[in-house]
């Protein structure tokens, strides 16, 4: 059943329990219980309805419940339906672990240290969008194969913008 009002040039669209129910059956987890959503029921409810005015807004008459962990759901809570993307295509992050027995651990003398520090022009702690670590510029430096090579510094580098130490794998911008 559906019930019209309109306040303000948008047309408010009372969704009775039987549309609800049939756009709940679409619904296979919720905000609360998955990662992975992609839309807000309320663009279920459109499917369902057949709908697409961009001046209607939809009230539920109760909430739809989540089949997955039975949590609330309500229009503008997100959702993920049948045959969208899961949990289980969420690409893993995944942290690099060198194997010690291939790696050239190389000690960063004073001469190599100052050569690289110039390079620097901020880091992580005073620029937010550093994006690159120090062992980079250590790479082009030392002309070393970076797959193959972890640094050690005599001493840490300093910022020259906020003079926080640098070390191998603290985040920098270049000039």
């Amino acid at each position: 059943m559906k019930n019209k009002s309109v306040i303000r040039g948008i047309e408010l669209l009372t969704v009775g329990e039987q549309s609800v129910l049939k756009a709940q059956t679409r619904v296979v987890a919720c905000q609360g219980c998955s990662p992975s959503v992609s839309r807000s029921f309320g663009s279920v409810l459109v499917e369902v309805l057949g709908a697409n005015d961009p001046m209607t807004e939809y009230v539920l008459c109760a909430p739809a419940e989540c089949p997955n962990c039975g949590k609330a759901i309500v229009e503008n809570t997100l959702v993920r339906c049948e045959g969208e993307r899961g949990d289980d295509f969420i690409p893993a992050v995944k942290e690099y672990e060198p194997v010690w027995e291939e790696t050239n651990v190389v000690l960063v003398d004073e001469a190599t240290l100052a050569e690289a520090q110039r390079f620097i022009s901020g880091c992580e702690q005073c620029v937010p969008y550093a994006e690159m670590t120090f062992d980079y510029v250590l790479d082009e430096v030392t002309k070393r194969d970076p797959s193959e090579t972890e640094y050690v510094l005599c001493r840490p580098a300093k910022c020259p913008r906020c003079a926080q130490e640098v070390t191998e794998k603290t985040f920098i911008i270049v000039q």
